[in-house]
């Protein structure tokens, strides 16, 4: 048998005909402008800031975050291209926001997640934490970071260096709702037995995760009562299987609270939670067996 894990993402191999480079006939057209740059500020719980970092450096270790008119928004993918988050915070959430008209929003900045997740570990207590961009005319902005007293300033990174990534849009016919602490707990466990985990949301209203090698086999279930919410067809079971490290990791950084699990036959897994205001997207590549 021959197990391969497909890609989740795919990247943009050439930008949009309006974000290409002028000609030299085309730049000498038009007059030199200064640079602007959007900004915001927001701010939250330390604890909840740290959480959200840790998710996403255990995706990417660089990010880069889009300003819309009603939301920022992350996107980030794992160098195999087989994991892919997505994380959003509303506008609404969002203490001011200083957006550009059209697509320049797009991969505005560039952020190195591991800098910001130390900066963040110097805090101390259960203070609030305020991000906001130093804009300065003429150049880009450093993330500044402050909790208390202490003031922590970080360069941003080149957005240019960041492929547009494409989020896949499709159906999957089932899903359940589970405690994401649990499922961690859960994936330790079948670990032991092999490196990819079989999901599979059953007619009979419950969950089953297993793994098994030549020899042993180990599984966890929910039933119906200990699920959350069910949805799928009392007709058909829907299995596809997945690499567990990537699981693991992951879910060993959310946390206590409620996640939801979408799956098909043979189609990537998708799970959406929120840490507070903020709200993600998970992506997953199965493991198909030939």
């Amino acid at each position: 048998m021959d197990d391969t894990t497909n890609e989740i993402v795919q990247t943009a191999n050439e930008p949009p005909a309006e974000l290409q480079p002028a000609t030299e006939n085309q730049a000498a057209d038009k007059p030199t402008e200064e640079p602007r740059y959007p900004g915001f500020v927001f701010g939250g719980a330390l604890t909840e800031a740290k959480t959200v970092m840790s998710i996403l450096n255990s995706i990417a270790d660089e990010i880069p975050v889009s300003l819309y008119a009603d939301k920022l928004e992350i996107r980030a993918v794992d160098h195999a291209h087989v994991a892919m988050i997505t994380c959003e915070l509303a506008a609404n959430d969002i203490v001011s926001m200083d957006t550009v008209v059209g697509d320049a929003g797009k991969n505005a900045y560039g952020f190195d997640v591991e800098k910001i997740s130390d900066a963040l570990k110097a805090f101390r207590g259960s203070d609030n934490v305020i991000f906001s961009l130093d804009k300065h005319n003429g150049r880009v902005p450093n993330l500044v970071i402050q909790s208390g007293r202490i003031v922590r300033e970080i360069a941003t990174i080149d957005s240019s260096n960041f492929s547009d990534i494409k989020v896949p849009n499709f159906v999957l016919p089932a899903s359940v709702t589970v405690n994401a602490k649990e499922l961690y707990q859960a994936l330790q466990s079948l670990a032991e037995i092999e490196d990819h985990v079989s999901i599979t949301i059953t007619g009979q209203r419950t969950l089953e995760i297993a793994a098994k090698n030549d020899n042993d086999s180990a599984k966890a279930l929910w039933d119906e009562n200990e699920l959350k919410s069910w949805n799928g067809q009392t007709d058909c079971n829907f299995r596809s299987m997945f690499p567990l490290d990537y699981l693991r990791t992951t879910l060993k950084v959310i946390g206590d609270v409620d996640i939801q699990l979408e799956v098909g036959i043979n189609y990537p897994l998708r799970a959406s939670f929120a840490i507070g205001h903020w709200h993600f997207t998970y992506l997953l590549a199965p493991r198909v067996e030939s």
